[in-house]
């Protein structure tokens, strides 16, 4: 049990601009520096920490940047009943807007 916390960046969309944009400035900024293992899957990037402090840093920081949504879950690992300690492993799935940073939408009058 190496990590505790995990970050899920997902976007559903053909062409990877987002996901480079983001890479850019996550390695400019330093942003996922406390994680243990980053893996890379089809449609995103997963991030793996030690503490959930650097897991909810990285969340913050994406969402400072990033138009996007997230859902965090947890689930128990271990208890000890005689210590009252108690473990668990928090994932949090964060989903990145279709749109990229370069796309021109175009909105009806009313709006």
């Amino acid at each position: 049990h190496i990590w505790s916390a995990s970050v899920q960046v997902r976007q559903k969309v053909n062409h990877k601009r987002t996901f480079l944009f983001l890479e850019q400035l996550i390695l400019a900024t330093g942003a996922a520096d406390k994680a243990v293992n980053i893996k890379e899957v089809d449609e995103g990037i997963d991030f793996y920490f030690k503490n959930k402090s650097h897991a909810n840093r990285l969340v913050d920081f994406i969402q400072s940047k990033i138009l996007s949504k997230f859902i965090t879950s947890k689930q128990l690992i271990s208890q000890d009943f005689k210590s009252n300690i108690v473990y668990y492993k928090y994932s949090t799935s964060l989903e990145i807007a279709q749109i990229c940073w370069d796309d021109l939408i175009l909105l009806p009058r009313p709006l």
